[in-house]
């Protein structure tokens, strides 16, 4: 069985979660060993019925919040019933410049995560994307309020350009 999603693995990284250690390149969510984690959002049309036709899905890292204002309208029901069957969960913060203390707390104030369930932060190139320093400390907050360090996600070209430069020492604390 196999089904098609309107969603993408959320890196590649994630797909190997609660898997053997498969060397993931390219499209790791081909390879049929492979654990999948999606990263849907409010305009992604799934049921859990749909997730469970393929049994590599795992989990779920659900947009929640993006900036100081917006609530993605199905977390919080996709959430519910996602943990009612069993998948992983966890929620990402889709980042935007200023006002960082914010959305640290907007964020942590609409996910609800318990301390099993995964953070993240989504670095996207866009106009007003979150800078490498509010990435810094968007993370710094986040590990001063939970003890934990988010994941931070995002496209292959965004996450080489912010992370190879100087002075992100605590971004390496941080899974990608």
């Amino acid at each position: 069985r196999s089904l098609t999603l309107p969603i993408e693995p959320a890196s590649a990284q994630a797909a190997e979660v609660g898997r053997s250690n498969i060397a993931v390149t390219g499209e790791p969510w081909s390879l049929p060993s492979a654990a999948i984690v999606i990263d849907p959002y409010h305009l992604n049309r799934y049921s859990i019925a749909d997730l469970r036709m393929d049994p590599r899905i795992v989990g779920i890292i659900h947009k929640a919040t993006q900036g100081q204002t917006f609530e993605d309208p199905k977390y919080q029901s996709r959430h519910a019933e996602a943990i009612a069957a069993g998948y992983l969960w966890g929620a990402y913060h889709l980042g935007t410049r200023g006002h960082i203390k914010e959305q640290v707390e907007y964020f942590l104030h609409f996910a609800k995560l318990s301390s099993s369930e995964l953070i993240a932060l989504d670095l996207e190139e866009r106009p007003d994307g979150m800078t490498l320093q509010e990435a810094v400390e968007f993370a710094r907050l986040i590990n001063k309020k939970t003890g934990r360090y988010p994941l931070i996600y995002g496209g292959k070209r965004i996450l080489n350009q912010k992370l190879s430069a100087n002075g992100v020492a605590i971004l390496n604390k941080c899974k990608l």
